[in-house]
């Protein structure tokens, strides 16, 4: 695990015990939580994190029978650890190790009982530089790396293979719901001309997200995210542009160290 990280008790004697028994890699749940003060910007950013790495994890392991590593907490068996290329250079790793575990037909088990802990930076710049290298590390090797294993799913049949390539093709929950939106808004100016029914193809996805995404926070997220928290959509979604902009795109070329306190984080 990183040097900021915490773990819940028991997870270093189960993590070297598991992967042994099993002879697969083990992946616990990485959670990270809003710093105390940070805003309800950061409350929102604790609850996009719970859905990619909790709920949406927990329903990949649920289909395929195996998870993607998450970065923090994974154990691997000798046999299989020392085979791995750990000096891949590639900026989000956790990906990149998991596609080629995938490639080579080893799944990854998840194991709920246990968490690695961490916490957002509290400065703002530095959660930018951090969002920034996760979301555009993972876009680029996503490319280069889902579509393939999704062809040779398919050639093979091995449906496991197809569901993991399919959970990596979605993009980030930002993106998404900004491309669904666009469909939506498209269906609308050009159903007057090609007829009412496109407004059920342009807006049944959107519905369907939205209603996917209220029903995770309604189970999981409202702790997370309380009511009072949702004011931080905007900031939140504000800050994307900063992610998606020349700066974030420059930072996610090449791997920085985040702060992680408010102290260093203005250093």
């Amino acid at each position: 695990t990183d040097a900021d990280c915490q773990h819940t008790d028991g997870l270093i004697p189960s993590l070297a015990r598991i992967p042994e028994i099993t002879d697969a890699p083990v992946q616990p749940v990485y959670a990270m939580h809003a710093p105390e003060g940070s805003g309800p910007a950061r409350a929102v950013a604790e609850f996009a994190w719970l859905l990619m790495n909790e709920v949406r994890i927990q329903g990949l392991f649920r289909l395929t029978g195996g998870t993607r590593i998450t970065g923090a907490g994974q154990a691997f068996p000798w046999a299989i650890a020392e085979s791995l290329n750990l000096a891949s250079g590639e900026i989000v790793e956790d990906t990149a190790l998991t596609l080629d575990l995938a490639k080579r037909g080893i799944r990854t088990r998840y194991v709920a009982e246990h968490s690695v802990l961490s916490t957002f930076p509290v400065d703002d710049e530095a959660a930018v530089v951090q969002r920034a290298r996760w979301e555009h590390g993972s876009l680029s090797i996503q490319r280069r790396g889902a579509l393939p294993l999704l062809i040779e799913a398919l050639r093979t049949g091995a449906l496991w293979k197809a569901g993991m390539a399919l959970h990596f093709l979605v993009p980030p929950l930002t993106l998404f719901a900004g491309a669904l939106i666009v469909l939506a808004a498209s269906s609308t100016l050009l159903a007057p001309f090609t007829g009412w029914w496109l407004l059920f193809l342009g807006f049944g996805p959107l519905v369907l997200f939205s209603a996917g995404i209220l029903w995770a926070w309604q189970r999981s997220g409202r702790e997370a995210l309380p009511p009072e928290a949702l004011r931080g959509m905007w900031p939140f979604l504000l800050s994307k542009l900063k992610v998606y902009g020349k700066d974030g795109r420059q930072t996610a070329k090449v791997w920085t160290r985040t702060p992680r306190d408010q102290q260093e984080g203005r250093s």
